[in-house]
């Protein structure tokens, strides 16, 4: 009878244990797809409205505006966004195929907050990078140019920023 309870204790504790692995597993995928989901939406959506903003170009001969200047940027970097998450697609079926355990798992959560935080100070240095085109705009030759490109880094560099912090905030919440 002894050993019939220790079998059952240990095999409940184990499914326990099990269990909870699954459900952190399961928080942290959905959260992995929200983030994916917002960042790519907000990529999508600038990649359209920019690309349909610089089909509307000058005639040839007149200078380009900062306008135009500033759509291209977001153009670029968000091109560069939807390749980031292209790969982070392809690793999350990665995470959904695999069963690991809870300290492996938190493990992976501590690597993306360390990279969320780096990503926030690259961030600041983009917006701070932008702000000081902005600035010098009138010491470069090509005022326009600065002044576009430095309002798409600051553009992008805040919601940046704002979807970093986010996340980061998110991924806490998850191992507490």
């Amino acid at each position: 009878m002894r050993q019939l309870l220790i079998l059952f204790f240990l095999s409940s504790s184990l499914f326990s244990i099990s269990q909870d692995s699954i459900h952190l597993r399961k928080k942290f995928l959905r959260n992995q797809n929200i983030a994916l989901v917002s960042l790519s939406s907000w990529s999508l959506v600038n990649i359209s409205f920019s690309s349909l903003n610089l089909t509307q170009q000058p005639k040839i001969g007149s200078p380009i505006s900062r306008t135009t200047y500033y759509y291209q940027m977001n153009l670029t970097w968000n091109f560069v966004n939807m390749g980031i998450c292209s790969l982070s697609y392809i690793k999350n079926r990665k995470y959904k195929s695999n069963n690991w355990p809870n300290v492996n798992l938190k493990n992976t959560i501590q690597k993306y907050q360390k990279s969320l935080l780096l990503n926030s100070c690259l961030d600041i240095v983009y917006i701070t990078s932008g702000i000081l085109l902005r600035i010098n705009s009138n010491n470069i030759s090509n005022i326009e140019r600065s002044i576009g490109f430095g309002n798409s880094l600051i553009t992008q560099g805040c919601f940046l920023l704002a979807f970093d912090l986010i996340y980061l905030q998110s991924l806490r919440k998850l191992i507490k």
